[in-house]
């Protein structure tokens, strides 16, 4: 899978615009512990950790979903890549139901691309939900006895769409000059699935309520 250079560009600014908000925050704690002291402390400190434990969960999921981290021999185990998603989204007012109707085990593996794919899918669903939710995966077998593991991800909630400027980037060949930090992972999704052989579909779109499906190589 090649991505060319602005697509490279666009995701590094898509990282370092999320990770602004924590970091903004600890340096802000540390100001405020200087300036104030005294009975501010126990207040600077508990931001100063709560902002560097977001950082942390931030970065554990950029690694995974965007770069070459989060396993070995090319695999990632499925219940790490359903912990990372669980922190990323401890923050925010969504909710994740993770359900493995396949009972694939926690020593399930799946390819780094496979996990990479779930975790821009989870970006994609929380796009979604401006007005925060639930955030739904689910594995099982597929219908007609076809290889694989399918994947559905329902985001549900108040106000739940896709954006449109995401809905257009979610193909091989988007114009480039509609691509942007903010809709980025979109593009990147498709080329995931691509790398699998697979293809991601949007389905049970209606009110209040966005799906996406793909059937995921899985390797156990």
């Amino acid at each position: 899978m090649q991505v060319d250079l602005k697509v490279a560009q666009l995701m590094c600014s898509r990282i370092c615009h999320d990770m602004i908000g924590p970091i903004g925050a600890i340096s802000a704690g540390m100001e405020l512990r200087q300036e104030m002291g005294g009975a501010s402390d126990e207040e600077a400190l508990d931001l100063v950790s709560r902002s560097a434990l977001q950082a942390t969960r931030r970065v554990s999921f950029f690694r995974m979903a965007f770069g070459f981290g989060g396993g070995a021999n090319g695999l990632a185990r499925l219940e790490e890549v359903q912990k990372v998603a669980c922190d990323y989204l401890k923050v925010g007012g969504i909710e994740l139901d993770w359900v493995d109707e396949h009972d694939l085990g926690k020593a399930s593996l799946i390819s780094l691309n496979g996990a990479k794919l779930l975790l821009n899918l989870v970006l994609i669903g929380v796009d979604c939900l401006p007005r925060g939710g639930r955030l739904s995966l689910r594995f099982a077998n597929p219908d007609g006895g076809q290889p694989g593991i399918g994947v559905a991800v329902t985001a549900k909630g108040k106000g739940a769409r896709m954006a449109d400027d995401i809905g257009a980037v979610m193909t091989l060949d988007p114009l480039p000059e509609i691509l942007t930090a903010r809709n980025v992972h979109g593009h990147f999704s498709v080329l995931m699935a691509k790398a699998l052989g697979a293809e991601i579909e949007v389905t049970g779109t209606g009110v209040d309520q966005v799906g996406l499906t793909v059937l995921l190589p899985i390797s156990s």
